[in-house]
């Protein structure tokens, strides 16, 4: 028995719904990858833990709190977090974040963080001592809250309006 192309309308109408199918596979996907983002600073430090135990850049990502963040800040804060992604971790401390923690960087006028810190996340990655410091490898995290939640902040650059 001799197959008959699909041609005309009927053939336009078959690759529409694999199409349609497949944009809303990835939309359904990207609703599932969403995250409850947590209300307690205990339950953002266990995600950070769980982040980097487990290589999830994705949960790292949602924590981020990106607003005024440039395409090179961008850049840097997803080196950064991909760079501590299954790091063996030696010790990890929510610390009160000092009142006056941004007083030398908010001096220089050009820089701004993009909420009110109220704690810091201090992750101390379990690796040799290093010489320069005398300390083992760590990275810290700016925390805030942004709508009931707890996030990790930014601090950006200021965006100067030359609009004349």
């Amino acid at each position: 028995m001799a197959r008959t192309p699909i041609t005309g309308d009927r053939g336009l109408r078959a690759p529409g719904f694999l199409v349609a199918g497949l944009v809303s596979a990835f939309l359904s996907g990207q609703a599932a990858a969403a995250i409850d983002l947590p209300k307690e600073p205990d339950a953002l430090m266990d995600m950070i833990r769980g982040a980097i135990e487990t290589k999830d850049y994705e949960t790292f990502r949602e924590l981020v709190y990106w607003e005024g963040a440039g395409e090179i800040k961008r850049r840097l804060v997803r080196f950064e977090l991909n760079r501590g992604l299954g790091r063996p971790i030696y010790s990890i401390a929510l610390e009160d974040f000092p009142e006056n923690g941004l007083a030398g960087v908010e001096a220089t006028g050009s820089l701004a963080a993009n909420m009110q810190f109220t704690y810091r996340v201090r992750v101390v990655y379990d690796e040799p001592v290093l010489e320069k410091t005398g300390k083992r490898p760590a990275a810290v995290y700016l925390i805030g809250k942004v709508d009931e939640t707890y996030r990790i902040g930014l601090v950006n650059r200021k965006r100067v309006d030359d609009d004349d």
